[in-house]
């Protein structure tokens, strides 16, 4: 994912300088729409056949992190071009289990764990008049996003011994993104952003190994199945970023004419 960034941002390094006279750097953080019904299906499931440890819950989250670097023209109303990345905060079922008898003490708080990363590029049009400290954006592009589940395979009850094994799904995804930004400085912004990502579905999550992810119901829940073929009556397993997710963006801008 890293490597996609770099080369990505490389061609953008590389466009001709009159293309564009502003450049520069941005973090943001905000939240994305994420389904999580597979993991607290998964939770019912092992209660219902009394696999119930001293402590198991689904912690959700669906906030993320990035950064972008950036490039702009410098008249009233600009084309702009962003590449960026970010991090999608894990959702995990926790289970921790406390000595029992003779069992020693175990703790497994990753025993599944769901996240994802995005490289995202944006063409926008940007309006910002020559007196005013707002300008107003649309855009529109696609990013190279990568969803993951892992799952530690030990069985977390008599020891720690074990291992994780993750699955995971690549795709390019189309978005429309829109903003507002405020320049509070002469070359420092702060902006209000909305993406809508149209089809964020991952479903065809898979490991090295060829297995895939299934999801199997049951009378309570459904049981999440690593399988090298499609048990019957299963669905698949399916991470969803779908919708629309909203940020705040801070912006340092270099080169251009005075604004």
């Amino acid at each position: 994912m890293i490597k996609k960034m770099i080369t990505v941002t490389g061609l953008a390094v590389l466009l001709p300088a009159v293309s564009f006279a502003y450049w520069g750097i941005g973090v943001k953080g905000g939240a994305t729409p994420v389904n999580y019904n597979d993991l607290d299906n998964n939770m019912k499931y092992q209660a219902s056949i009394g696999n119930v440890p001293d402590s198991d819950k689904t912690s959700k989250t669906n906030y993320f992190s990035g950064g972008e670097l950036f490039f702009e023209g410098n008249s009233e109303t600009r084309v702009g071009l962003s590449i960026g990345y970010k991090a999608i905060a894990q959702a995990r079922r926790a289970v921790t289990i406390f000595s029992h008898g003779t069992f020693p003490k175990v703790s497994r708080g990753d025993s599944i764990r769901s996240f994802a990363e995005e490289v995202p590029a944006i063409l926008y049009l940007k309006h910002k008049a020559k007196d005013s400290s707002v300008a107003l954006w649309l855009g529109a592009g696609a990013e190279h996003m990568k969803a993951t589940t892992c799952i530690w395979t030990g069985d977390g009850y008599t020891n720690t011994a074990g291992s994780e094994i993750c699955y995971n799904q690549n795709k390019i995804i189309p978005h429309a993104d829109a903003g507002i930004e405020w320049y509070m400085f002469k070359n420092i912004s702060l902006g209000i952003n909305a993406a809508y990502l149209a089809d964020g579905k991952f479903d065809k999550l898979k490991a090295e190994d060829g297995a895939r992810l299934y999801i199997v119901p049951h009378a309570v829940g459904a049981q999440i199945v690593p399988s090298g073929s499609k048990p019957a009556g299963a669905g698949n397993y399916a991470q969803d970023y779908s919708g629309l997710s909203g940020e705040l963006t801070l912006r340092v801008y270099f080169g251009g004419p005075a604004k």
